[in-house]
């Protein structure tokens, strides 16, 4: 006998032992079609898993906003970009040349005739020539790849054919330029440039350095430094003239920026 699927399931009568495989295929075809329509309305809503990406968020580089390492930034991940320097330096005098100066015209009379002379000869205190230790301490600001500060070197060192020891002093402003860069912003090539007044053996003293040199981050705070250049320094001697000397100098140091 037949069996009337639709009154059996939607007119509510109570089903045959025939009429109970109906409502069974009717159910397996509902869950069928509810089981493949629940995922898919699922993947269409706002926030679900199906959502096609976004753009990809901004990356910020290592140490924030002064951690850039483009070229021409300000620091990077190896080194503070803007803050306050302290150094500390130790190196020497490793040769000096006396450069031959003009003392004061001297009188000279000959056969009752007064002759002004003068005489070319090196520097009154040539013995200035002998090398030394040097100290050196310096305070400034780095902004950048330019550290501007005050600089203070002493050197000591012993006259040649004397064993006194004679102290100098020179206090500086100094300018120190990154000139180039690696890439993780550590190791670096410097050119320096100082030019300041002190004293040298009880008298007043002018002098310049102009010195390349290379600096390396150890940390973003700490880095170690060398340089090696060239000094030229002017001695006043009151009556006895000037000293003129060209120093070859030396200097590593330890470099801190806060």
């Amino acid at each position: 006998m037949p069996v009337d699927c639709y009154r059996i399931v939607f007119a509510g009568r109570h089903p045959e032992a025939s009429g109970r495989a109906c409502v069974l295929g009717f159910g397996a075809l509902l869950g069928t079609l509810l089981w493949a329509a629940v995922p898919s309305a699922y993947a269409q809503e706002p926030g679900a898993g199906g959502e096609p990406p976004g753009p990809p968020a901004p990356s910020i580089a290592a140490g924030g906003a002064e951690g850039s390492s483009m070229i021409g930034g300000c620091g990077g991940a190896g080194q503070v970009g803007n803050g306050f320097v302290l150094s500390v330096g130790l190196g020497g005098r490793l040769a000096a040349l006396p450069v031959p100066t003009t003392p004061p015209s001297q009188t000279m009379t000959m056969m009752g005739m007064t002759t002004p002379t003068a005489t070319t000869t090196t520097s009154a205190t040539a013995i200035d020539s002998s090398a030394g230790p040097k100290w050196n301490l310096f305070l400034g600001y780095k902004l950048c790849r330019v550290v501007v500060g005050l600089s203070l070197d002493l050197l000591v060192y012993s006259p040649v054919g004397s064993s006194s020891t004679v102290t100098s002093f020179l206090l500086a402003p100094e300018v120190q330029v990154a000139l180039a860069r690696s890439r993780d912003s550590r190791a670096e090539l410097l050119g320096m440039l100082s030019v300041g007044l002190g004293q040298a053996a009880g008298f007043f003293q002018l002098g310049g350095t102009v010195a390349p040199g290379v600096r390396y981050w150890v940390h973003r705070h700490i880095a170690l430094s060398t340089l090696l250049g060239l000094q030229a320094g002017i001695t006043l001697q009151g009556k006895a003239g000037q000293t003129v000397l060209l120093s070859l100098l030396g200097t590593a140091g330890v470099l801190g920026a806060f």
